[in-house]
C-alpha cells in the first residue's frame, strides 16, 4: 500500500510527544513491511527528505498548528500527482487532515483518536473549577461590558475535530476506552472504529535495565499537569512515607500552569510537600535518552492519570521490568489487564493509590515478578509484528467502505 501520514507534530522538529512518536514508529513499522509510506508533518521550513529507516518525509512550513490543515494541502497535492495514495491517515487532534479531506475526497481516509481537544480542556481545566470560578469569570466580564462566552462549554456541533472524525472512513482507536468515549461524546459509529493499539519496539536500553532492583525510589515521567494526577500523587505521599520512611519519590518531567490559579504546579508539589522535601526530588525536565537510566534506579512507576487514552511512559517502565502503578481510566487498565501486569487504582483517590504503591513496597518478589511479566507482555502485545497485521487489516477496511459509499 502507498500510506499517507498527517501530522503537525513529528520529532524532533516540532515535538516528541505522543502524537509525533505514535507517527514515527507507525511509518517505520509500514516501511519495514514493504509499504510506501510518505509522513507530511509541519516544519520551521517546506523541504522533503528522507528518514533514517527509508520513509520519505515532507516538511512544511507552518508557523501556527491551527495553520497545518491549510498549508499540508499543496505539499500532499504535488506528491499525490505523481506518487498516488492508498489511504491517508491524521489525528483527531487539530484535524490535521481535514484540508486533504476537503480537496481530495476521493482518497480513503482513517483517522486516528489520540486525546481530542475537547478531552484535554474537560481533565485538565473544566473539572477543577468551582462555582465560584464560573461566577467571577461570568460578573468579571458583565462589569466590562461584554456578555462572555463560558469557555467550559462544549458545542459538539462545532467542533472541527469530530467533524474530521465522522468524516472519515474508518476510526482508529488505540484503546477501547477512547472508542467508547467518543461514541458517547461525538456519536460516532462503533461499526467503523478498529481497536488496535499503537506499535512499540521497546529499545535495549530498556529491556536490558535489571528487573531485580531494590532502591525504594517512587517515579512518575510526565508532564507536570492535571491531567496525569500529579496533585493525587502529592497527597498519597505522606501516607506512603509514614509506613515506608526509606522510601524516595522523582519526579520526572517539566510543569505546567495550576488552572485556577496560574501556578507552577511544580511549586504548588514542593510546597505542600515541604515537610517531606529530603524524599522528593523535582527533576524537570530530561531528554528521552536518559529515562531509562532513571528507570534503572526505581523500584516502582506510577501513574495516576485522571485520564489517558494509550500512554508510551507506561510501555516504556512495563519494558523497563518496572512494578506499575497506572490509572483505571482510559488505556493504562488496558495495557495492564486490570492489574494482571502491575496495580490498577481508580482516579482522584490518594488514599487508594498509597496504598497500591505501600503494596509493591512491601512485596518486592511481587513487585519483580510484575515487571518481568509487563516486559513479556510489551513484546508479545505491542511489537511491530504483532500491530502490523491490525494496522494493515484498518487500512484495507477503510479503502473496502469508501469504495462502497463511493458506488
Amino acid at each position: 500500500m502507498n500510506v499517507a501520514l498527517i501530522t503537525y507534530e513529528y520529532p524532533p522538529e516540532t515535538g516528541g510527544g505522543g502524537i509525533g512518536t505514535y507517527v514515527a514508529n507507525a511509518a517505520r513499522m509500514l516501511h519495514k513491511h514493504g509499504h510506501r509510506v510518505e509522513v507530511f508533518a509541519g516544519g520551521e521550513r517546506s523541504r522533503s527528505t528522507e528518514t533514517p529507516f527509508g520513509a520519505s518525509l515532507h516538511r512544511v512550513e507552518c508557523a501556527c498548528r491551527a495553520d497545518f490543515s491549510d498549508a499540508v494541502v499543496p505539499a500532499f497535492a504535488e506528491r499525490y500527482q505523481t506518487a498516488g495514495f492508498d489511504v491517508v491517515e491524521g489525528p483527531e487532534y487539530h484535524a490535521d487532515a481535514a484540508g486533504i479531506r476537503e480537496v481530495f475526497p476521493e482518497i480513503p481516509l482513517v483517522v486516528k483518536l489520540h486525546t481530542a481537544s475537547c478531552i484535554l480542556k474537560e481533565v485538565n481545566i473544566n473539572r477543577h473549577l468551582t462555582l465560584w470560578d464560573k461566577a467571577r469569570f461570568l460578573v468579571g466580564g458583565g462589569i466590562r461590558g461584554q456578555v462572555p462566552s463560558p469557555h467550559w462549554t462544549y458545542d459538539p456541533i462545532e467542533d472541527a475535530e469530530r467533524k474530521h472524525a465522522l468524516a472519515a472512513d474508518v476510526v482508529a482507536a488505540p484503546s477501547r476506552s477512547i472508542g467508547e468515549r467518543m461514541v458517547k461524546w461525538w456519536g460516532l459509529q462503533r461499526e467503523k472504529i478498529f481497536h488496535f493499539p499503537y506499535p512499540f519496539e521497546a529499545s535495549n536500553s530498556l529491556l536490558n535495565v535489571d528487573p531485580d532492583t531494590d532502591t525504594q525510589r517512587v517515579t512518575f515521567v510526565g508532564r507536570l499537569e492535571m491531567r496525569k494526577g500529579v496533585l493525587d500523587l502529592a497527597e498519597a505521599i505522606p501516607k506512603v512515607l509514614t509506613q515506608c520512611p526509606d522510601a524516595h519519590f522523582r519526579f520526572i518531567g517539566d510543569a505546567q500552569a495550576h488552572p485556577r490559579t496560574g501556578e507552577d504546579l511544580r511549586a504548588v508539589m514542593e510546597r505542600r510537600l515541604q515537610s517531606y522535601n529530603e524524599s522528593v526530588e523535582f527533576t524537570g525536565f530530561v531528554p528521552y535518552s536518559e529515562i531509562p537510566s532513571y528507570l534503572s534506579e526505581t523500584d516502582i512507576c506510577v501513574f495516576p492519570s485522571l485520564w489517558e487514552n494509550f500512554p508510551n511512559v507506561c510501555l516504556e517502565a512495563m519494558s523497563a521490568a518496572r512494578g506499575v502503578v497506572g490509572s483505571s481510566s482510559g488505556g493504562m487498565s488496558e495495557m495492564l489487564d486490570d492489574g494482571t501486569y502491575g496495580r490498577v487504582v481508580t482516579p482522584q483517590r490518594p488514599s487508594e493509590l498509597a496504598d497500591a504503591i505501600l503494596d509493591l513496597l512491601n512485596h518486592p518478589e511481587e513487585r519483580k515478578r510484575l515487571g518481568r511479566a509487563a516486559r513479556e507482555r510489551v513484546q508479545e502485545s505491542y511489537s511491530f509484528e504483532a500491530v502490523v497485521p491490525q494496522q494493515e487489516a484498518c487500512y484495507e477496511a477503510a479503502i473496502r467502505r469508501h469504495e462502497t459509499h463511493a458506488t
